[in-house]
């Protein structure tokens, strides 16, 4: 018997049975991660130019995050280290075309051996190098926070009234704003208008909107406006329903963290599709008739 080397607890290889499973969920997020981090590098940033804080027009040229893709470089060169001494510590040679393998493929094979993995004395070494890009909690580690640098906020709706329906009801612009935890003031990108964050968060009711699917589904049936699961899915897959944002951690944020993020939509927006679908089915059975 000797010691994880994660979590110290007497184990027969190097890492133990629960370490070892957890090494190898974080390897399997590993692929999904450099997706996004892929997405984040040719992400095209509207930055200031001229006036401080102008931003730039749409047909101007943009630059990719430079920092997303030092740490993309970094992940590959680090990765290519890893297989290669596995690789050699495990069977004794070296892995021909090395180069030419992609770096998702890296990381789907040091997932396939993670048992393998657990045997060698390195193992507690590719723990901890993965734990801090990937992490296991809900946080997360560098890797994420290279694909998210800041983590943007739900502030409510914009309450900007855009204009008024035929009884003379304020429409308001409805576009769901998002900001960083020490920000006073948000500009919606709807109507451009600046909003009061705290204020915003405080006196709208619209966070209670937004839910997870299955919350909906939940909701409505409480209603006795049931929604079959089928459909909810069918309106998100038509893209007739979007997400609105993510729920990570008890919070609503604009982008998606990590797998434990959950998208969320809209209660109004799918009562209004049901209606709308209810409509159109007694109109087509008309039809019929």
């Amino acid at each position: 018997m000797t010691d994880c080397q994660s979590c110290t607890r007497p184990t027969d290889l190097f890492l133990c049975q629960e370490c070892t499973e957890q090494l190898a969920n974080m390897l399997d997020q590993l692929p999904w991660l450099l997706d996004e981090l892929d997405a984040r590098i040719q992400r095209l940033d509207r930055t200031s130019i001229g006036t401080i804080g102008r931003q730039r027009r749409p047909d101007q040229l943009n630059v990719m995050d430079f920092d997303a893709a030092e740490t993309a470089r970094t992940i590959r060169k680090d990765l290519l280290k890893w297989v290669q001494t596995i690789a050699e510590q495990h069977t004794g040679r070296k892995p021909p075309g090395l180069s030419t393998v992609t770096t998702k493929n890296l990381a789907r094979w040091l997932k396939t051996n993670t048992t393998a993995i657990a045997r060698l004395p390195l193992a507690g070494n590719l723990y901890r190098w993965t734990h801090r890009y990937v992490g296991s909690d809900q946080r997360g580690g560098q890797l994420v926070k290279s694909i998210n640098p800041t983590e943007r906020h739900f502030a409510g709706l914009c309450p900007t009234v855009r204009g008024h329906g035929p009884d003379g009801t304020p429409i308001d612009c409805g576009q769901p704003l998002y900001a960083d935890i020490d920000e006073r003031t948000t500009e919606c990108p709807a109507c451009h208008h600046e909003i009061d964050v705290e204020r915003n968060r405080r006196d709208t009711a619209a966070a209670r909107d937004l839910r997870t699917a299955d919350e909906i589904l939940e909701i409505l049936t409480n209603l006795d406006e049931p929604v079959e699961p089928k459909q909810l899915n069918a309106w998100i897959q038509a893209q007739r329903l979007r997400p609105k944002g993510w729920r990570h951690d008890g919070a609503i944020v604009e982008n998606r963290i990590n797998h434990n993020s959950q998208p969320v939509y809209s209660l109004k927006r799918v009562q209004k599709l049901r209606r709308r679908d209810q409509q159109l089915a007694k109109v087509r059975a008309k039809v019929k008739v």
